[in-house]
């Protein structure tokens, strides 16, 4: 509906009911030039506020809550709803400077620098806050709208400096912090409790058609206020939250509903504003956020609490809900990830949440159909409810890397940023779109059937063993054509390209590896001119370089001289054309463009670290892991993709963790121990292990054994020489790193072993 701010969605993917959407953030270029100072977002609109106080509004204006007097030139939506495609300056505004604005569902508020309020949009339930609306037009169902700025009499002369919306009401505060609200009041969301007195729309619910200052807040000076869809927040200066409206998922933070009164559809509800207690009462909260059915608040020791729905992860907890047990937190919940992350501002749509930090980094949440489709770098657990995919756990946004986010704001399912800096360069501006569709030519089925796209560009350049399994499957793609022209490099069967790797010494984190190609043979259909080209390259060494055009029409495998280590003549077994014309198969590639590779077994975030480091060479992430098992999983992982700098990244990485838990000498054992004695274990702590051989052997074959004793990567120190001559004079001496063979809990070891008697075990 024009939210996103775009001339041109043709080339956006589309969801299930074929709307559609930008799953990455992308400029709004409209606003280039423009010094944007704040924003924020309805139900299906946005708005924008340039510093020099001008209003540029975009989306949805079915109710004209965009404040655009005439909407005949719009585009209409596919049920003939008109919609602002791009922003546009309201006119409405002209010579008036606003200094900040909020969106409800389908209604705009506006305060200006001399305290001046206006409203435009939807007003059936009184939320314009107007005195007499009997003279605005009204849509099809016979609700009033109000089509351009108007000014709100009644806070005319109350120094009003900050407005807020929920979906259906809006609030105000004064300069003196009196605290004002109107609009649709069935749920006690407007904190006045005498609703008794209210009218009532054309479905018999109360609301206030005009502001009115909230009594049960009289001695408490407010200084924010946010709303929901139908509960509100209010934050004291002395930090305290008040919440009021409906409980019924625990959005109010009030804990046990039992005792609230409940409206005419049996919903629980507080209807005047109270404070909130539990894990709040001893903190000094400096910032307020809600979605349509969850709260959330940010206090000044940079810690986040979190209460209300559940249901699509909005919380950030990753915890399963009990089977008949409403999936809500009644009472605010610490959010120990995102503590201590320097949070400066929050923002919750209708059922996601955003947090930026003080360096400008944006982590996600909750509902993915927008927030957080783009997000690594953080535990991630993601389900599906009533059909939507979610993240229950807070992500990083890569997408935001290169820039410092200074403001966000959530509207429904959409969002906004303004942001400052620039690219860091084509890997990065590459790897925001990893997991991507739209970007992708290949996707990793890992384990669980879970999708990880990718670019083959990046993957199998960077990682030979990968770009194996792509040439494989793209090879298999065209087998079936008869085209004599698809001629592609073919690898032996029968031959292993791990053992290939070791035996030419490939590094994998080398952006091409060097060949020695030899017994070339002219193929059929290739011309004498190019058999003689090859030819002359026959004795040289070379660099495969290999580029991917899917639309472009080429694939080009082309050896260029360099230097580099030779191949055994065994691994190339065929060397056709070098060239392959795929130009009458666009259409093909345009329906399936993606090459599909089978990891059964490989688990989503560990892989999503491996993509990080082969796009941006980074190895902070692994070097931070203090799981164990996840250490020793991702080990196993690099050493199966060749991927051998991250490999020494794993090693170091555990080595330390090990360490902490059990610190290793590296000093040899008292006895030397007889060669055939294979089932002997070396444990710390002057331990031993005793097994069978053939145990011994399965434990070799599918365990990992680190070297406890290496110095870390790039270490000289004589203590690194020292322990590895150690290792040529007895046995390994080995963690009890478990494997998959070993138990949970640690195994029953004798107290002494006498090494001398051990022959017969």
């Amino acid at each position: 509906m024009g939210q996103l701010g775009y001339s041109d969605v043709s080339y956006l993917p589309r969801d299930s009911d074929g709307f559609p959407y930008q799953p990455v953030p992308s400029a709004v270029d409209a606003l280039a030039g423009v010094k944007i100072v704040q924003v924020a977002a309805g139900d299906c609109h946005s708005i924008a506020l340039s510093a020099t106080g001008q209003v540029y509004t975009w989306g949805a204006s079915a109710c004209d809550q965009l404040g655009h007097s005439d909407t005949n030139d719009m585009p209409k939506d596919a049920e003939g709803y008109p919609y602002q495609p791009v922003p546009k300056l309201i006119e409405g505004l002209a010579g008036v400077f606003i200094r900040q604005v909020a969106c409800g569902d389908a209604h705009t508020i506006a305060v200006s620098d001399s305290f001046q309020v206006y409203s435009w949009g939807g007003g059936g339930c009184g939320q314009l806050g107007q005195v007499d609306t009997s003279e605005m037009p009204q849509d099809e169902d016979g609700y009033p709208f109000q089509p351009t700025p108007r000014e709100i009499e009644k806070l005319r002369g109350m120094n009003i400096v900050s407005v807020a919306c929920g979906k259906a009401h809006s609030t105000a505060i004064s300069r003196e912090g009196k605290f004002y609200s109107w609009g649709a009041g069935a749920c006690g969301q407007l904190g006045h409790p005498d609703t008794a007195s209210f009218p009532t729309d054309d479905d018999g619910y109360p609301y206030q058609p005009i502001p009115r200052v909230v009594d049960a807040l009289q001695d408490i000076r407010v200084i924010q206020a946010v709303g929901g869809d139908v509960h509100t927040l209010i934050l004291s200066e002395s930090g305290e939250v008040y919440s009021c409206g409906g409980g019924s998922y625990g959005q109010l933070g009030l804990g046990d509903t039992s005792d609230m009164p409940c409206d005419s559809d049996g919903c629980p509800f507080m209807p005047l504003p109270k404070r909130v207690g539990g894990s709040l009462l001893n903190q000094k909260v400096v910032q307020i956020a809600c979605g349509d059915s969850h709260s959330v608040a940010l206090t000044d020791a940079d810690d986040l609490f979190c209460w209300g729905s559940s249901t699509y992860g909005q919380l950030g907890f990753d915890a399963n809900i009990p089977e008949g047990q409403l999936p809500g937190q009644f009472a605010p919940k610490r959010l120990s990830y995102m503590c201590k992350k320097g949070i400066r501002e929050i923002a919750c749509g209708e059922a996601h949440t955003l947090a930026v930090t003080q360096n400008g980094d944006v982590y996600a949440w909750g509902a993915t159909t927008v927030s957080s489709t783009s997000t690594t770098g953080t535990p991630s657990s993601t389900g599906e409810c009533n059909g939507y995919s979610y993240c229950s756990t807070p992500k990083l946004m890569k997408s935001f890397f290169g820039h410092n986010v200074l403001k966000i704001a959530c509207g429904g399912v959409h969002n906004l940023a303004i942001a400052d800096g620039v690219s860091c360069g084509l890997p990065e501006d590459l790897n925001v779109a990893v997991n991507v569709e739209m970007f992708a030519d290949m996707c990793f089925i890992l384990e669980g059937s879970r999708r990880l796209y990718a670019h083959a560009v990046i993957v199998a350049n960077r990682c030979p063993t990968l770009g194996y399994l792509y040439m494989q499957k793209l090879q298999a793609r065209w087998s079936s054509d008869a085209s004599p022209n698809i001629t592609l490099l073919k690898i032996a069967d029968d031959v292993d390209i791990q053992k290939a790797n070791k035996k030419i010494g490939v590094d994998s984190r080398a952006g091409s590896q060097s060949y020695y190609l030899n017994g070339y043979s002219r193929s059929s259909g290739e011309s004498v001119q190019e058999t003689k080209k090859r030819k002359e390259y026959q004795e040289g060494t070379y660099s495969s370089m290999m580029s991917y055009q899917p639309y472009s029409s080429q694939l080009q495998y082309e050896p260029t001289p360099a230097s580099g280590q030779h191949l055994p003549d065994n691994l190339i077994s065929q060397v056709t054309n070098l060239s392959v014309n795929l130009s009458d198969r666009k259409e093909s590639l345009d329906q399936s463009k993606c090459v599909d590779i089978l990891l059964d077994g490989v688990k989503y975030d560990q892989f999503l670290l491996i993509l990080e480091y082969l796009y941006t060479d980074s190895i902070q992430p692994v070097s931070q892991i203090t799981d164990v098992r996840s250490s020793i999983d991702l080990l196993q992982l690099c050493q199966r993709f060749s991927l051998h700098v991250l490999q020494r990244v794993c090693e170091q990485t555990l080595r330390s963790s090990l360490n902490r838990i059990c610190p290793v000498s590296i000093a040899p054992p008292a006895q030397p121990i007889p060669d055939n004695l294979s089932g002997l274990f070396f444990l710390p702590g002057g331990r031993a292990l005793l097994v069978d051989p053939t145990s011994f052997q399965r434990i070799m074959d599918q365990g990992v054994i680190i070297d406890l004793c290496k110095d870390p990567i790039g270490s000289t120190s004589s203590n690194h020489a020292q322990s590895h001559n150690h290792n040529h004079n007895y046995h390994q001496s080995v963690s009890p790193v478990r494997s998959p063979l070993l138990p949970a809990s640690p195994l029953p070891i004798p107290h002494t072993i006498n090494t001398t008697n051990t022959t017969n075990t």
